[in-house]
Formats: structure tokens, sequence, C-alpha cells
């Protein structure tokens, strides 16, 4: 029998802990549980730090996670800390503007990569690569 895929990956930084969710689609009952339940223990380690919850994968989100996650972001307050979604594509930042969550929620779109640079050199306007320095 398989071990299930991962839902969420964690990346700890000095000031903040960044949490991905990996599953595009939280529509899911049983995902969204277990989605919920592994941010509320990093939630409950982090403790005044910032909780970066990156939403770069995800298409699809049901109010029933919205919930999960203001439920997280209170608890995240009472305690000293912060909670962003950064990330967020443009579909799920239209709806969470239109339902004012964007006034709840530190929301941050979705940016697409910076294709312009490249490992060890800076791109000028001709598209030759310049020395970084």
């Amino acid at each position: 029998m398989s071990s299930p895929l991962p839902l969420v990956r964690r990346e700890d930084t000095a000031g903040a802990v960044i949490l991905t969710i990996l599953e595009p689609r939280l529509l899911d009952e049983a995902k969204i549980q277990a989605i919920s339940e592994q941010l509320q223990r990093v939630a409950d380690q982090v403790g005044g730090k910032e909780l970066i919850l990156s939403m770069v994968d995800v298409e699809y989100l049901s109010s029933h996670m919205v919930a999960k996650l203001l439920a997280i972001q209170q608890r995240l307050q009472a305690s000293g800390g912060k909670m962003v979604l950064s990330n967020v594509k443009p579909r799920i930042f239209a709806t969470l503007r239109t339902a004012n969550l964007d006034k709840v929620f530190d929301v941050r779109p979705y940016q697409e990569p910076d294709r312009t640079r490249k490992r060890g050199g800076d791109h000028n306007d001709s598209g030759a690569t310049m020395p970084l320095g």
C-alpha cells in the first residue's frame, strides 16, 4: 500500500514559516480536513511568527476551506502571529475580494515567475546576458 502524497510543503525562514498547498482543488472534504489539520499544527508552533500560505498551485477553493483558514487566522492572531495568503490566483483573489475577505486576510495576488533573469547574469534590453555585480 503506497503512502498518500503530501498536501502541504513546509519551509522555515528566519521570520516566517512558508506552507505551500500542493493540492490544486480544495473541494474534497477529506483533503480539506487533512490540510486544515496540518495548517493548524503549524499555526500552533509558529507563535508570533508570520505564517505565509502559498496558494500558487491552488485553482479552486471551497467556502469550507475558507472557513478553516479564518479559524486558523484567528488562532494565530490570538497568539500574536499573522497569516498571509500569497500567490493567490486571479479567480480566487476575485472571489475573496467580492466577499470582502481581502479585508480580513492579508491576500497577495499571484505573481508570474520572473523569466527575464538567468543564473549568473541579468538581461539588458537587447536580450544579451550581462554579469551581475
